[in-house]
């Protein structure tokens, strides 16, 4: 989750002895923070643990409601996403569309609950406060999140198969030297992070 690593390490950008956190240190650790937060609102700083070295780190509440707030709100948002995907549906199908959506991917599972309020909340705003998508107001009043059509622990991967099929640029991917730079450096530190999640499969030999 860049977003949520770019929010972290800048909070802690001017405090000494707090290390960066890395791509897969923030995807577990905004996983986490989150879990904790929807569970007990009172929180103001979150404990996680540093996936890559069990360290505990302090994630504060606010860089993860600026996380999904990004995520959430703006022209780029999730919500508005959503939004352009149902004006690109036929008029006289827009309000089916609207009672029928289904997220998919690996953010889904545990934020259910956060999801399930701010898309509507924020699908609504915009359509009322949008020209471009005030046709769609009505839609959004009725909207409906679908949760149970497909298994929690199947969501990660229908998401990263919709992923691969479209035309993203390179920078979505992992070339096999970008991996074998990042074991390297892993090495170096006394780590086996990269090998234990994605070993080099052109070095494998099935017998």
């Amino acid at each position: 989750m860049k977003i949520f690593q770019s929010h972290y390490n800048q909070f802690y950008s001017e405090i000494d002895g707090v290390t960066p956190l890395n791509d897969q240190d923030a995807r577990s650790a905004f996983r986490e923070a989150t879990c904790l937060m929807l569970n007990d609102e009172k929180l103001v700083m979150i404990e996680c643990t540093r996936s890559s070295t069990g360290e505990i780190i302090h994630v504060p509440k606010q860089v993860v409601q600026a996380t999904w707030d990004e995520v959430l709100e703006g022209p780029d948002s999730l919500p508005t996403m959503i939004l352009n995907c149902l004006k690109a549906c036929p008029i006289d199908l827009r309000k089916r569309a609207s009672q029928r959506i289904v997220l998919v991917g690996g953010g889904v599972p545990f934020a259910r609950r956060l999801l399930d309020k701010r898309i509507k909340e924020e699908c609504l705003k915009t359509a009322l406060s949008d020209a471009r998508f005030s046709s769609l107001e009505p839609s959004c009043r009725n909207m409906d999140l679908l949760w149970h059509v497909f298994a929690p622990d199947l969501l990660p991967w229908l998401g990263g198969s919709i992923i691969g099929t479209m035309p993203l640029t390179d920078e979505q991917w992992i070339f096999r030297q970008a991996w074998l730079e990042r074991y390297s450096q892993d090495q170096e530190k006394g780590l086996d992070v990269c090998a234990a999640l994605i070993p080099d499969w052109l070095n494998t030999v099935n017998a």
